[in-house]
């Protein structure tokens, strides 16, 4: 027994040895992309489906929830169980929909901070402005808000809209407003709500980023009008350039309303977080709230149902004929988790199919490096929409237009990375006040 003792001793020393008279030589460690992020803007009917869906477990895709203070009664315990998750429960206040005529409607006029008549530039300056910056941040200090968009309205003139300048003092006092109710960590995003042709402007586009650069804000919001899931492939071009520009401000941009294109965005670099509703409003166009509608009543659109393979949605009226082809049903039918039942399942939990869905696709881009999510999303999602669709067509004549959107979709991007790969990229939203700006 002794010997063997003696043995491993010896064996020990020597080992010890050779590692002292090893070189050592630093390993790179490669470092985790940052997570790209998705918010999620739920309507009167879709907490429910949502609760369900956090409830087993925080995914990874999703980075917040923008919640309507209309509908804050409805939606206490969705915002409660997103904090518990730690979700970025996001308050809109809704201030562009209180300065349009078409928006200016039913329970948003009873707001604090609505006011008794239309937001207009002169009733929102000086004082007023602090005042309703107040209102604002009492009614959202006791119900815990992670954040806040900032109240922004619709620039119709551009950067010379003279809400530009209102809306810049706004977030000002907005900050200090926080900021003297105890609430400095809760970071302010900005809308910035304009036409594609001042944002494809690069006169205007540069005096956007630098009056934004100065603010006490944490990210950019885009609302683009028209801008999202019926863009074509031109207009989508123009986007990426566009955002390009606007990363030399360090600020996260999140794309609005941007739909299945909002994919493609992230891919190229062009923002780092996109958001949208659930499986409806993928698409901003601020036309049906410049002005007021006559008569009818407001209503909820019915779920649509996300054909993921196609990029595409379906009402539940045209998913059903459609997969009762039999050799649809076998190429598109979901096979993952949320849909155990192929289509049926599709068709009757649509919310939770498009969630488990639209939150994999962030995730599986966001594991990826940023240099080559552009090739792979072109490759491994739109390339594959692309050539899947002439199956489709074939017996969905409504799927034409999104077809021949596609098609110039994969052209134009192609063409891109012919050109030469993403190499600007948006900062990604991480729901925290950007201290390092501010000299904190």
């Amino acid at each position: 027994m002794e010997n063997v003792n003696v043995h491993v001793n010896v064996m020990m020393n020597a080992r010890k040895d050779l590692l002292m008279d090893m070189p050592l030589t630093p390993r790179l460690i490669h470092a985790v992309p940052p997570q790209l992020g998705t918010y999620l803007r739920p309507n009167r009917v879709d907490h429910k489906a949502l609760l369900a869906f956090i409830a087993e477990g925080t995914p990874a895709g999703l980075e917040g929830i923008v919640f309507d203070p209309t509908l804050d009664s409805i939606h206490t315990e969705l915002r409660d169980e997103a904090r518990e998750r730690k979700i970025e429960a996001v308050l809109d206040t809704r201030a562009m929909e209180l300065a349009l005529e078409g928006g200016y409607v039913g329970s948003r006029c009873a707001l604090p901070w609505a006011g008794e008549e239309m937001h207009r530039t002169d009733s929102l300056r000086g004082e007023a402005g602090r005042d309703c910056a107040k209102r604002i941040t009492d009614w959202m200090a006791p119900r815990r808000y992670c954040s806040v968009l900032a109240p922004t309205h619709y620039l119709a003139a551009g950067a010379a809209d003279p809400w530009f300048a209102v809306d810049r003092d706004l977030t000002i006092a907005l900050r200090a407003a926080l900021d003297a109710a105890g609430l400095a960590a809760v970071p302010i995003y900005y809308p910035l709500a304009i036409k594609g042709e001042a944002f494809f402007d690069a006169r205007q586009r540069e005096q956007f980023r630098l009056a934004l650069t100065s603010l006490p804000v944490d990210a950019i919001w885009l609302r683009v009008q028209p801008f999202g899931s019926r863009s074509g492939g031109n207009v989508v071009r123009k986007y990426i350039r566009a955002c390009a520009d606007l990363h030399s401000s360090a600020l996260p941009l999140v794309a609005e309303k941007s739909g299945t294109t909002g994919l493609a965005l992230l891919a190229f670099g062009a923002v780092g977080g996109i958001e949208s509703g659930i499986t409806i409003g993928e698409h901003f166009d601020a036309n049906s709230l410049i002005s007021r509608r006559e008569g009818g009543k407001p209503f909820t659109p019915q779920a649509r149902v996300y054909i993921t393979a196609l990029q595409t949605f379906m009402s539940k009226q045209q998913a059903r004929p459609f997969f009762d082809n039999r050799t649809l049903r076998t190429y598109f039918a979901c096979k993952d988790r949320c849909c155990p039942r192929g289509s049926d399942d599709m068709i009757m939990y649509p919310k939770r199919h498009f969630l488990l869905r639209r939150t994999a696709e962030i995730s599986r881009l966001s594991a990826l490096p940023e240099t080559v999510r552009a090739s792979r999303y072109m490759e491994e999602i739109l390339r594959p929409a692309t050539d899947q669709m002439a199956k489709a067509v074939k017996a969905a004549e409504h799927l034409e237009t999104t077809r021949q959107r596609l098609d110039m979709l994969r052209s134009v991007l192609g063409a891109i990375l012919e050109d030469s790969q993403p190499v600007s990229f948006s900062a990604v939203p991480e729901g925290k006040r950007i201290q390092t700006r501010r000299g904190a």
